[in-house]
């Protein structure tokens, strides 16, 4: 589908691929070479996080779990970078493909709240393990055998 959808849009079609397992080189570089897109298309969770993380527009095709919408009403609100395979087949590429002014602004908030969320983990984790309560987790016995 995306072969036809290049080919009827007079668009190249660049895979990106990676080693089952890369290594950090290769991440870095399967991570160039997806910020590098004027438009990702796909329809794996793990593309658009991808996506999201090297700020490259994309177009999502509906899959057969809710996770992308559900990431993107997270980050936008909206799942509206969700579409059909058959609204995929009649997208309009005169219209801009990038960013809109709001999708940036939610990028920047949704990228401010996972630092600091991600901030926070080794704190909690180490008040875990010395067996201090944290607010909001359950007490956790640990046996060692």
């Amino acid at each position: 589908m995306i072969d036809k959808f290049a080919k009827q849009h007079g668009l190249t079609d660049h895979p990106i691929t990676s080693e089952v397992q890369p290594g950090l080189p290769e991440l870095l570089a399967f991570a160039q070479g997806l910020a590098s897109l004027d438009l990702l298309l796909t329809g794996r969770y793990h593309a658009v996080c991808l996506a999201l993380a090297t700020r490259t527009p994309f177009m999502a095709i509906t899959s057969n779990t809710p996770k992308i919408e559900s990431l993107l009403r997270d980050v936008f609100g909206t799942s509206g970078r969700v579409r059909t395979t058959q609204q995929i087949g009649n997208f309009d590429l005169r219209r801009p493909l990038g960013w809109t002014e709001a999708e940036v602004e939610a990028l920047d908030r949704f990228e401010s709240s996972r630092k600091a969320a991600y901030a926070a983990i080794p704190p909690l984790l180490a008040g875990i393990v010395a067996g201090q309560p944290q607010p909001g987790v359950p007490a956790l016995r640990l046996a060692a055998t």
